[in-house]
């Protein structure tokens, strides 16, 4: 992240598992890739250990000159899965415009005195959010060990490192307790849906703020601030952005009609990575705006408050959020699918009283067979990442 921001190069941010890794690295037009294993192309300065490493494990490797360079807003700062498992099919390159606003520490109220966590994977949008926001206010960056995934264990982090500013998913959240967290001044969430019973457990003592932004749109387009009490929004357009909320032939929707929520604006990302015909069906043009302005469909419905705040009203296709990560159903049907014991498989994200999502399977077994869970998890295990494997595997004789 450092590097590729001091030399203005572009990001490519891959994800698990490595059959994803590799989907994406032939089209992604990379010279320097840093990865745990394999063998892989890599570019390296003179002299650095980089180029040991990649001698050591037997990687082809080129010596490539390291630079400073200089950049515009509009340029390329990274290219990002959109979500799991997709990572050859959707690649969305961001700008820097988003990235480098002073609008996302006046946000989160940082400045040099704060201690920022920085508790999220590199191929989550939110860890982009941490490391910028400690990092344009000269902040302190406290960084989470990998082993630390939540609860107890993270809150005596946070307190032992005097965090004051962070940024949790709401599942993560709901895995911790705010009593010895005192000196965390300012709490946003984001990622997935907040409930208000979480927010009337946090919110008290603290600023709390719900931060809303597809991959497509930065990490964070709108932001609202979320008081105990009252109702769950996720606020309004941060600077460089612009929603409308729009029905089928692309009208505004009245206060209070829900509609599909679309984003606009200079810090819209440039599309998908080499595919045109996908970035044509999200990225369309702005009948509302001027010449060559672009909407971002969503595909989240939502709806105006009289306040002029925007409510999330939930999809308008199969795609769940799980722990922030966006996943579509249809590929968790194929992974099931695949067993020679499944005939039918349908998979449902289902709410649980914690408030988070939790995937649950509903298997038709093939005729004859009498497969067990375990060997479904581990079979689907092979081919999916960890979020994306079902919490419940349930055989039914038969789709309803």
């Amino acid at each position: 992240d450092v590097t590729s921001g001091k030399t203005a190069a572009l990001k490519v941010v891959l994800k698990k598992p490595a059959t994803s890794e590799t989907r994406i690295e032939p089209k992604s037009g990379l010279e320097f890739v840093h990865l745990s294993g394999g063998k892989f192309h890599v570019g390296c300065e003179a002299g650095d250990s980089d180029c040991d490493v990649a001698k050591d494990r037997g990687w082809d490797y080129t010596i490539k000159p390291f630079w400073i360079g200089k950049t515009e807003v509009t340029a390329d700062a990274y290219a990002r899965c959109v979500k799991a498992g997709a990572c050859s099919k959707k690649a969305a390159t961001v700008n820097w415009w988003d990235i480098t606003s002073a609008e996302r520490r006046e946000h989160y109220r940082v400045d040099s005195h704060s201690r920022f966590l920085h508790n999220t994977s590199p191929s989550f949008d939110m860890s982009v959010g941490e490391m910028m926001s400690a990092l344009s206010a000269a902040a302190t960056l406290v960084v989470t060990p990998p082993t630390i995934l939540g609860g107890e264990e993270l809150s005596r982090f946070m307190i032992g490192r005097r965090v004051t500013h962070a940024l949790i998913t709401p599942a993560m959240l709901t895995s911790m307790e705010p009593e010895g967290l005192e000196e965390l001044r300012v709490l946003g969430v984001g990622g997935e849906a907040v409930s208000a019973e979480l927010v009337n457990r946090w919110q008290r003592g603290r600023t709390m703020l719900n931060g809303y932004g597809p991959t497509e749109a930065t990490d964070i387009s709108t932001v609202g601030d979320l008081v105990a009490g009252k109702p769950v929004t996720i606020g309004s357009p941060v600077r460089g952005f612009d929603t409308l909320i729009l029905d089928s032939r692309l009208l505004p929707v009245p206060i209070g009609t829900p509609g599909e929520l679309y984003v606009s604006g200079p810090a819209l990302a440039r599309g998908y990575h080499d595919q045109s015909v996908l970035t044509a069906t999200r990225f369309v043009a702005n009948p509302h705006g001027r010449p060559g302005d672009r909407l971002y469909r969503t595909g989240d419905i939502a709806a105006w408050t009289p306040e002029l705040t925007i409510e999330y009203r939930g999809r308008t296709d199969t795609q769940v959020k799980i722990r922030g990560h966006r996943i579509e159903l249809g590929e968790i049907d194929a992974a099931l699918h695949a067993h020679p014991d499944v005939d039918v498989a349908m998979t449902r994200g289902k709410r649980t009283p914690s408030g988070d999502t939790a995937l649950v399977a509903y298997v038709v077994p093939t005729p004859g067979t009498a497969p067990e869970v375990s060997q479904v998890v581990a079979f689907v295990s092979e081919f999916l990442p960890r979020h994306m494997i079902p919490s419940a595997v349930v055989f039914i004789d038969k789709v309803p």
